[in-house]
């Protein structure tokens, strides 16, 4: 039967690992079956990779399409006759014991099962094929579930204060979120300073919500605004790289990843992501002649760079706004020693409740909740073992990784909490 099949999967890193697989069954198949053209759509994926499932596929062959929920509501494939339904999806979710946001594999609704069902008829008849039975379709929520009952509402909150709402606790939400959530987010907002002890938005916290980023974040660039920091520019730039998707592309062949890993050797810092993210996005500036070409050989993704650099812009014009940056200030072209520890102990300032010391048995444990975390393999700090990391993301699949890492010192904590 001919047509395309689009398979739901729940993140790269399951994507990948299936598309090898198929690319290795697929030698295998004789001359009387159909080629396969096997296709990844994911949001870190470059925009040329995302645009190839549009295109039609050679004589004789048969493209699958392996995605996240990207392809759920967003887009229409031509050509697609069969969906294949994992049944779920991966889902920012906030944790309130942990104080963290998490990435968790879950369940999908109904109705995201019946809207993924649909992608099989839409140009022509098609077929689903639900990989869960019938029961554990009836026993699905039938709707997804509200984000103002899954999300970190510290940044809600923040701008509500910011704007009169003295009592946030009762105010008449059309959703109300859990207590729990509410008070998680109080209790994060008056630990970074942005709120008096008796609850009012304070002087730092109305600095914190005129700009476009969340708490922690929004700390983080007020403390690297404060004269005995000095860093400002150099944590914007940093700043904005987590404020996109992950820059770094993934190699699919030994070949390159070793071509990438040695070009990108420059690129790497031993105290982790955050300075490596810094010294990416300045080398990338400062490239005048071809920046695509550029991205290509450190495999790192283009049009990621260039929301980087938008989200940059912005944030200067922000903090110029905001009286928190001079208009003669210059960034470090190399930043010294004593400039990178200025600048992780400011992410130190917003993220001190991310956290996690080194354990005799070579684990990580958070000083919050106690939570074993590992460090995640796309970190430049993977397979190392320092004092304490900082992270900014949590993710958990088969466990739970710290993402986005860097070395702090234990004696940081008393100087910066």
């Amino acid at each position: 039967m001919p047509g395309d099949i689009l398979v739901f999967m729940t993140g790269q890193e399951t994507i990948q690992s299936l598309q090898q697989l198929v690319e290795e069954y697929a030698l295998n198949l004789s001359a009387e079956f159909p080629g396969i053209s096997v296709l990844p759509l994911f949001a870190a994926l470059p925009q040329a990779a995302q645009q190839r499932i549009f295109q039609p596929p050679p004589p004789n062959t048969r493209k699958v399409i392996l995605s996240t929920n990207i392809a759920e509501t967003s887009v229409t494939v031509p050509g697609v006759r069969f969906v294949i339904d994992t049944g779920k999806a991966k889902v920012k979710q906030f944790r309130n014991r942990l104080g963290l946001d998490s990435l968790l594999v879950k369940q999908i609704s109904k109705s995201s099962a019946d809207q993924r069902r649909g992608r099989a008829g839409r140009e022509a008849p098609g077929q689903c094929f639900r990989l869960y039975t019938q029961i554990a379709y009836n026993a699905l929520d039938n709707d997804t579930t509200p984000e103002i009952l899954r999300c970190d509402l510290s940044a809600a909150i923040l701008t509500m204060k910011a704007r009169g709402a003295s009592d946030v606790l009762t105010f008449p939400f059309l959703t109300p979120p859990p207590t729990e959530a509410m008070e998680k987010a109080l209790l994060h907002l008056l630990q970074l300073g942005a709120l008096e002890e008796h609850g009012s938005i304070s002087a730092l916290g109305r600095q914190i919500a005129r700009l476009p980023l969340t708490p922690s974040l929004g700390r983080v660039i007020v403390e690297a605004a404060r004269p005995e920091m000095d860093c400002l520019l150099e944590v914007i730039d940093i700043v904005a790289c987590l404020d996109v998707e992950n820059i770094f592309l993934t190699a699919q062949t030994e070949d390159v990843r070793e071509k990438a890993a040695a070009a990108r050797e420059q690129l790497l810092r031993r105290q982790g992501d955050h300075l490596t993210y810094l010294a990416a996005i300045q080398t990338y500036a400062a490239e005048n002649s071809d920046r695509r070409r550029w991205a290509d050989d450190h495999l790192i993704s283009h049009r990621a760079m260039q929301n980087v650099m938008d989200v940059r812009k912005q944030l200067r014009a922000q903090c110029k706004h905001a009286k928190l940056l001079r208009d003669d200030a210059k960034a470090s072209s190399a930043p010294d020693e004593s400039t990178q520890e200025r600048i992780l102990k400011c992410f130190l300032r917003g993220f001190g409740g991310n956290v996690a010391r080194l354990c005799p048995d070579g684990s990580y444990k958070t000083f919050v909740g106690n939570q074993t975390v590992a460090i995640h393999p796309s970190s430049v700090l993977f397979g190392k073992k320092v004092e304490a990391i900082m992270y900014d993301k949590f993710v958990y699949t088969t466990k739970a990784y710290a993402r986005d890492v860097s070395v702090v010192q234990l004696r940081w904590l008393d100087e910066m909490l």
